[in-house]
């Protein structure tokens, strides 16, 4: 997609059905679902007042979040931006369930991050690089107690 073929819209008061009125401060709830059309292509454009992508930060820092939450306004999900103090930009997805908060990145520089399941999964979940190197495990001598599932090869 060509950067100059992409309408930006800016909402400064939108006004709905000639009468709710979305304001540009303050906090609100607004109802109902909301559609923005600007013909072949739209940009949300959500700016953070504390990262400065010109600057690498001493300390990561966190912002841009857009939270997802059930009906009794627990949260389940979050995208959020971390600009990291090795300078690098990321982007991430987690999800809650009971108590435990799994997280999918991707960062500026190409690397990417997820949870890494256990040697014993076999199922769709990434197959993480510690995952392999957990499943499959240069060894000079096979262990007395190999773990189930894990292969095992002697360096030569």
């Amino acid at each position: 997609l060509d950067a100059t073929a992409v309408d930006t819209v800016l909402v400064k008061d939108l006004q709905v059905d000639g009468a709710d009125v979305v304001k540009t401060s303050g906090d609100q709830t607004i109802r109902g679902v909301k559609t923005i059309d600007a013909g072949s292509a739209v940009s949300l454009q959500i700016k953070s007042n504390i990262i400065d992508n010109s600057v690498t930060p001493e300390t990561d820092q966190f912002s841009n979040f857009i939270d997802m939450l059930d009906k009794n306004n627990i949260r389940i999900g979050r995208i959020f931006q971390r600009k990291r103090a090795n300078g690098a930009n990321s982007i991430f997805l987690q999800a809650w369930s009971g108590g435990t908060n799994y997280m999918l990145g991707v960062n500026s520089d190409g690397s990417t991050e997820a949870p890494t399941p256990p040697t014993t999964d076999n199922s769709t979940q990434i197959a993480t690089t510690a995952w392999v190197n957990n499943k499959h495990q240069v060894v000079t001598a096979l262990p007395s107690s190999p773990t189930a599932g894990v292969f095992y090869f002697i360096k030569e």
